[in-house]
């Protein structure tokens, strides 16, 4: 299930519900700079004991506080890097993340994170291939490809 935030339109404007339960417990509108946080991480918890303000600065030391190695979000797709590899040595990303169901981002995160780019080789001399799909390095893919055009020529 994917987290997001509940929200209303008050005058032609939408506002988060849980900002616009504090301004009317406050009877105020609130600054830009004031967040409002759920004190127990649900967000779907909108009773005013859940909610509290916090500045930027004090909402960031407090998740760095719940999140000291830098995780601050629990990791939604646990998908296997060594299929994304198999995947990506024959399509792109965008087909990917049709294929699992998340965005290109997360994609570009696994293979990233697992330095999947590096591990495509070229076919032929074993060199780091920059053609994927053809899983060749660029003088062997120039080399396939000046063959070709000289055949078409002729």
């Amino acid at each position: 299930m994917l987290k997001s935030y509940k929200s209303v339109w008050i005058n032609g404007k939408q506002i988060r519900l849980h900002r616009y339960i504090m301004m009317l417990y406050l009877d105020r509108e609130l600054d830009s700079n004031e967040l409002v946080h759920h004190k127990n991480g649900n967000i779907h918890d909108n009773r005013i004991e859940n909610l509290e303000i916090l500045s930027n600065s004090a909402h960031m030391k407090l998740h760095q506080k719940l999140f000291p190695f830098g995780k601050r979000f629990e990791q939604k797709y646990h998908i296997d890097p060594n299929v994304v590899f198999e995947f990506f040595k024959q399509t792109g990303m965008e087909e990917i993340s049709k294929i699992f169901g998340c965005s290109i981002g997360t994609i570009q995160n696994i293979i990233k994170d697992n330095n999947l780019r590096s591990k495509i080789v070229c076919k032929i001399c074993g060199e780091y291939a920059r053609y994927r799909k053809s899983q060749l390095c660029r003088k062997h893919y120039l080399q396939q490809w000046y063959q070709k055009s000289k055949i078409l020529k002729t």
